[in-house]
């Protein structure tokens, strides 16, 4: 009898305290669609990850006792046990848009515009943070990938701007595409040139750039829906006046009490203002870029912190004419898709970095091949 007592509390020990790993999607409740980046925490506990862009997650090193938090900006925050995950691995989530019953819009707009000024205020009083940062870039030229880029870096950034990227390591993966390789030499560094605040002549202008007065004359803007009566958040569309490229256009989503920023996207399409050059000019050409850029916050003991940022980019690429190379007749012209996410994660807990400096003009290529290959780093970092 104490035999099989020591038995049963073995086992009931061991279901309590394996660890153990979970996989799962994320869905709207309503239209069964995966919804991407969405948050995936541990209750009461600073483990957790993102959803990719097919709402795909998975934890490892958990406890089959936890419970599993899912938030998302728009959607009712939904908390299920990880044995009920193991069970049934698709979670669905629903919305919470509410009647704007609430919501004094003036005729004229005013109040929209006023909202915008106010959230550019807190973002500029926003303090500097630091974190440890993952970049993952995918490339593919004609649906075909090409490119895998993984970094890890330790992040100086406010809420507006990522002010510096400081490299701790690197790999990479190429595929050859008609005997050639394709790689996007610095991309990380791209996101340094994105300023929720200050103008950079390489992007497109963003609302929150802008003052009020200005404001009216470069955009019009929407109100979309409202989230949580108890604590509001506006969801705002803005689209340029003019078309020619030159501004982004998207959503925003501002909290009324506080007015802070909690999620951004950018949009442009076939724009001729982009960060992107061709490492040799004379063989080649960007005609024009799209780009789709999201950046998503959330608060922590009441400070709202950079969470994500996502950056995808399509271009289209002319490879010219020249002879004895690949394409000796014809000029060739690619479709060239590249995903990019730098996700913040264990604000003031850093990397020990390499104890030398970079050139800051380094490609992330060159960083990678400056270190050798340290096996026992990339499995320790679950990326």
């Amino acid at each position: 009898m104490k035999l099989r007592l020591s038995i049963i509390l073995f086992f009931y020990s061991y279901l309590n305290y394996a660890q153990v790993s979970v996989d799962g999607q994320i869905k709207d409740f309503v239209t069964k669609e995966p919804i991407p980046y969405c948050a995936i925490g541990i209750k009461n506990n600073t483990t957790g990850c993102l959803t990719n862009d097919e709402g795909v997650f998975r934890l490892t090193n958990v406890l089959p006792t936890d419970t599993l938090v899912v938030s998302y900006v728009g959607y009712k925050r939904k908390t299920i046990a990880i044995l009920d995950v193991t069970k049934n691995s698709t979670i669905y989530i629903e919305r919470k848009d509410n009647v704007l019953n609430e919501v004094v819009v003036y005729s004229s707009g005013d109040y929209l515009y006023s909202l915008f000024e106010k959230c550019r205020k807190q973002l500029l009083n926003s303090k500097q943070q630091q974190s440890k940062a993952y970049f993952v870039l995918e490339t593919g030229l004609d649906k075909q990938p090409v490119e895998l880029l993984e970094c890890y870096y330790n992040a100086r950034f406010n809420n507006s701007v990522v002010e510096a990227l400081d490299f701790k390591n690197g790999r990479v993966g190429l595929a050859p595409y008609n005997e050639r390789y394709f790689i996007n030499q610095n991309t990380s560094k791209v996101f340094t040139f994105l300023n929720l605040l200050g103008g950079s002549n390489y992007l497109p202008t963003v609302p929150l750039q802008l003052n009020k007065r200005q404001l009216k004359k470069s955009f019009r803007l929407k109100l979309v829906s409202v989230y949580d009566t108890l604590n509001p958040i506006y969801k705002i569309a803005f689209n340029p006046i003019d078309s020619n490229g030159s501004k982004f256009s998207g959503e925003v989503w501002i909290e009324k009490n506080t007015n802070m920023l909690k999620k951004i996207t950018l949009t442009v399409f076939k724009t001729t203002r982009h960060p992107f050059r061709p490492i040799f000019k004379d063989f080649g050409e960007i005609q024009h870029v799209s780009m789709q850029i999201t950046k998503s916050y959330y608060t922590s003991k009441g400070i709202t912190l950079l969470n994500h940022i996502d950056f995808n980019y399509q271009m289209r690429y002319l490879h010219k004419k020249y002879p004895n190379l690949l394409y000796e007749n014809n000029d060739t012209t690619f479709d060239v898709i590249s995903r990019g996410l730098l996700y913040f994660y264990d604000h003031n807990k850093l990397f020990v970095v390499p104890k030398f400096n970079y050139n800051p003009d380094f490609s992330d290529y060159q960083k990678i091949t400056s270190l050798t290959y340290n096996e026992g780093f990339w499995n320790a970092n679950n990326s």
